[in-house]
């Protein structure tokens, strides 16, 4: 979903009930997660667009972007602190804050 939405597209979820109109656990578990992450990270999707760059292979990122908003998502787990590549050169003149989705740590300059 990440991918598509930074990349412009639309995503489908498909769900197929049985035929007796119960829906499998199993896509009961995954409708819960995604839920669960869209209630912390939803505001990296809901009503974004995609950015000049929509994937950056170090770290594997995607990204989108809605107003003067910039949001780097991570694909995979993040294991070490990571750089932008396409925002090299910006500075405190070009960076107002930074947050982490979910996170109440508080951002300490560039």
């Amino acid at each position: 979903m990440v991918e598509v939405v930074s990349r412009n597209g639309n995503s489908l979820i498909n769900i197929g009930p049985r035929g007796d109109a119960t829906i499998p656990e199993e896509q009961v578990e995954r409708l819960k997660a995604m839920g669960n992450w869209l209630s912390i990270n939803g505001e990296a999707i809901y009503g974004t667009r995609y950015w000049k760059e929509n994937h950056q292979e170090q770290g594997n990122r995607a990204f989108t972007t809605k107003e003067k908003t910039l949001f780097a998502i991570a694909l995979d787990d993040p294991k070490t602190p990571f750089i932008i590549e396409a925002t090299k050169g910006w500075n405190k003149n070009n960076v107002k804050s930074v947050t982490l989705l979910g996170s109440r740590e508080k951002w300490s300059g560039i």
